[in-house]
This record gives structure tokens, C-alpha cells and sequence, in this order.
């Protein structure tokens, strides 16, 4: 098979690892992102969590996927991966939508390693008991995003691969054979496939009616970094609106989020608001109460804890899948030689890049 003229669009986790990936198996391939840099908007902003699958006690699909992403991810990026620190989930013993026996049976059936904690152990790590049905330590890990950007560059060089940043691409035209790419009225020449990794997040137009549109849930979401004099853990309360509590990466830090109080909207179509921003910091201020709030309460071993830095970004979600909490990543064809990609967590992002290479040998 030849090699392929190949443009990749968005630079985040899942754009730089299947742009670097194309070009290493002998394809001509231009990475285009919009930032002045890689990775910088969601990849950098969010919880940093690499799953082992966890998470998802109602979606076998999610943690299968992220299960094995997360052996690829440590194998290939050792260095990015924070391991040393106790992490646990938590059942809660209220308004849970998974039991700790159905837990205890979906970690057996997954094949994720748990470990029970009893509940001395767990007032011991300084949990609140009364909120806690069962405590697991699972080997769970955090990326240091800022590590990973790094070393993820470092592959796109050995592999020569252009980046083109402070690049938006604005119109995409197809004529039959090529997909010719344009910049705010500037030519960036012309592509036999395009892999596009922006999530519904860019504004470019397309003379080719989609046979499938993507829809996604957009999230507009804060991710709280906060200090405490506690010793470094990782604790997620399951299944339902309660509360995560990482390392982030390599600091002394910890990242808080809950799943309603950190989504200050919420919308389902094919694109962003233009209206959605970060401006208005009551609602930030109010979040952070109440999340900060929740954290203290499930793990009072936190004491005071002090805001440090507030991590903003819009996610772009699987619609309509509350009842199962889905997240698998995927690519979709809605136009000829084009793909789409649906990011779900950070440890997929090489499984992808190879079912690419694998879809598009070179």
C-alpha cells in the first residue's frame, strides 16, 4: 500500500498520539491546531485520572477499553504516570445506582484488581464511615499532563511530523478525490484523508452533507486544584453525584470535582455555544463550595484545604447515555476519506491511533 497525504485537526491528547502514530507507520501527515501550543485546552484541564476502568461499574464497554489502555499507556509513557499514592474507591451508602455487591462483581468480571478496606481501615485513612457502604484500594494512577505533553512531543519529532499551530481551519472542501483545507482565507493545501480530533469544538465548514451528524453533550466544567497538609490520596465515591479527589500529577496538590456541582451547563448539538464562557465567578465561586464542601465531607483527612488554581473546559460527551455513564472512544466516517473522533478518556487515545493505522496502512 502507498503512503497517504494525511491532515490531522486538533492537537490535543488523541490528535498529536494518531497524527505522530500515521506518520511513524510511512504516512505524509500535517498535524493543524488552533492553540499556540499542543495540548492545551480539555487535555490539560481535567481530573488527570488514568482509568483502569473503575469508574464505570454500569458500562463493561468503557471498562474493558480503559483497562487496556491503561497498560498501553504506562508501557508506552512511564514516565508521565504518578503510581506512588494510595487511591481508593468508595461505594456510597446513599443514593447509589450501583450496590458494593455489584461492584464487587463488575471489578471480578472486568478483571480490575480491588482490595476491601475495612471499615476501621477506613476511618484510620480518615473517610467519613457514615457515607461509605465498602472501601477498595485499586491500583488507579494520575498523568502529569505537563510530563506527557513532553514526552509526547519528543515522539512527534523523532518522527519528523509538522505541527501546524495558531493554525485554525476553517473550511474543508472535498472534490471527489482530495479534501482541500483552508485558514481564514489562507490555503493549507490539499489532503487524500482528514482525521479530525476537535470534538465539535472548531467552526470549520464543510461543502459534503454528513451522512450520519455527530451530536455530542457539551459540558462547560470546572476541575478545582486545591492544598491540604494531608498526605497525597485518591479517593472516588461511586455511583452517582458524589465526589473525586486526585494528586495532580507530580505535585503536592490535590484536583476535586463532583459531577453537578462542576458543570456549569449543559447542551446537546453539533457544536459549542458561541455564548459559553468562564467570566461569571459567582458561579465559579459557588461551585467551589459546594464541591470543596463535598470533599471535606466524604474525606475529612483533608482539613482546611486553600483554592490554588481553577481548571476550566468543555467536554464533549456521548449524548443520551445517562443510564449507563458510556465513554468508550471511537472514530466515525460521516464524509468520504474523513474521520471523526469521539474522545472518552485520556488512556484510549493509543488504541485509537492504531486502529487507524490499522484502518489506513501505509
Amino acid at each position: 500500500m502507498a503512503s497517504k497525504k494525511i491532515a490531522v485537526i486538533g492537537g490535543g491528547i488523541f490528535g498529536l498520539e494518531i497524527a505522530t502514530a500515521l506518520m511513524g507507520a510511512g504516512h505524509k501527515v500535517t498535524l493543524f491546531e488552533k492553540e499556540n501550543g499542543v495540548m492545551l485546552k480539555t487535555t490539560s484541564n481535567n481530573q488527570n485520572r488514568l482509568h483502569l476502568g473503575l469508574h464505570y461499574p454500569r458500562d463493561m464497554k468503557t471498562a474493558r477499553q480503559s483497562r487496556f489502555g491503561f497498560d498501553k499507556f504506562i508501557k508506552k509513557y512511564p514516565g508521565s504516570v504518578r503510581t506512588g499514592f494510595t487511591n481508593y474507591y468508595a461505594v456510597s451508602s446513599e443514593s447509589t445506582q450501583t450496590s458494593t455487591e455489584a461492584f464487587v462483581e463488575f471489578a471480578k468480571t472486568a478483571e480490575i484488581p480491588i482490595m476491601p478496606i475495612s471499615p476501621n481501615g477506613a476511618r484510620d485513612c480518615g473517610f467519613n464511615v457514615e457515607l461509605i457502604d465498602s472501601l477498595w484500594a485499586c491500583k488507579e494512577a494520575v498523568v502529569d499532563i505537563e510530563v506527557y505533553r513532553k514526552l509526547a512531543l519528543k515522539a512527534a519529532v523523532s518522527v519528523n511530523l509538522p505541527i501546524m499551530l495558531s493554525t485554525e481551519i476553517s473550511s474543508a472542501n472535498f472534490d471527489g478525490r482530495l479534501w482541500t483545507l483552508n485558514s481564514n482565507g489562507v490555503d493549507k493545501g490539499s489532503f487524500e484523508f482528514i482525521v479530525r480530533a476537535t470534538y465539535g469544538q472548531d467552526r470549520m465548514t464543510i461543502n459534503v452533507t454528513p451522512e450520519n451528524p455527530i451530536v455530542y453533550e457539551f459540558q462547560q466544567t470546572l476541575v478545582f486544584e486545591v492544598s491540604s497538609k494531608a498526605k497525597l490520596f485518591g479517593l472516588t465515591v461511586v455511583d452517582g453525584d458524589f465526589v473525586t479527589i486526585l494528586p495532580r500529577g507530580f505535585s503536592g496538590n490535590f484536583l476535586i470535582y463532583s459531577p453537578l456541582p462542576s458543570v456549569l451547563n449543559r447542551y446537546v448539538g453539533e457544536s459549542v455555544p458561541r455564548s459559553w464562557n468562564f467570566d461569571d465567578q459567582h458561579m465559579i465561586e459557588s461551585s467551589f463550595k459546594k464541591v470543596s464542601e463535598r470533599a471535606v465531607m466524604y474525606a475529612p483527612v483533608l482539613g482546611e484545604i486553600s483554592l490554588t488554581n481553577v481548571l476550566t473546559a468543555i467536554r464533549a460527551l456521548q449524548p443520551f447515555v445517562s443510564k449507563t455513564d458510556q465513554r468508550v472512544s471511537f472514530h466515525t466516517n460521516p464524509y468520504p476519506n474523513f474521520y471523526d473522533i469521539q474522545s472518552g478518556k485520556i488512556d484510549h487515545a493509543i488504541e485509537i491511533a492504531e486502529s487507524l493505522c490499522a484502518l489506513l496502512p501505509a
